[in-house]
């Protein structure tokens, strides 16, 4: 017989196997379900691990800065290519600068919510004329179990030490 006239097994139309592919699929969708509350368990505690720590790391980050802006002034008081200084400072925003022209500064602006920083790379002159600035977003993620993780173009940064000599780096062109 033909496709058409064939008969069908009754067999094959019974409950006994019908069951089997909708238990299958329940069961797909159950491991879906699990998995996805796990993914939606750590997203929420990746969260209010950032939103606890990110203001204290700002705060830790700019306390560093400026901590390093005076001890480059003192070590190098007549090299203005080693010095830096912390301006427009206010509420998750300051912009670190070199003392030295071209003046290369950096802009950072904390977004919690959004779990990274905004950073702006910017080189000017005398007249304060400039190439066109650099936008970059630096990811903050969590390492297990609390430990906050900065990731850019140019690498991680696992301390506030690693991250203030980078930015230090493009500030007072220091080589890498």
């Amino acid at each position: 017989m033909g496709e058409k006239g064939r008969k069908l097994d009754r067999r094959a139309v019974s409950g006994d196997y019908m069951g089997d592919w909708i238990d299958d699929l329940d069961e797909q969708e159950s491991g879906k379900s699990a998995d996805e509350r796990r993914r939606q368990d750590i997203r929420l505690h990746d969260e209010r691990i950032v939103c606890a720590k990110a203001p204290e790391f700002w705060k830790a980050l700019l306390e560093s800065l400026r901590a390093d802006c005076v001890k480059l002034q003192s070590r190098h008081p007549d090299r203005l290519n080693r010095q830096a200084q912390v301006v427009q400072e206010r509420d998750n925003h300051f912009v670190l600068e070199g003392k030295l022209l071209p003046i290369r500064s950096v802009a950072l602006d904390l977004n919690v919510g959004g779990h990274f920083i905004r950073s702006v790379k910017n080189v000017r002159d005398e007249f304060n004329r400039g190439a066109q600035p650099t936008t970059e977003q630096i990811n903050i993620r969590v390492e297990p179990p609390t430990s906050l993780v900065l990731e850019s173009q140019d690498g991680e940064f696992r301390t506030i030490q690693d991250f203030a000599r980078y930015l230090f780096g493009f500030v007072l062109d220091l080589p890498d």
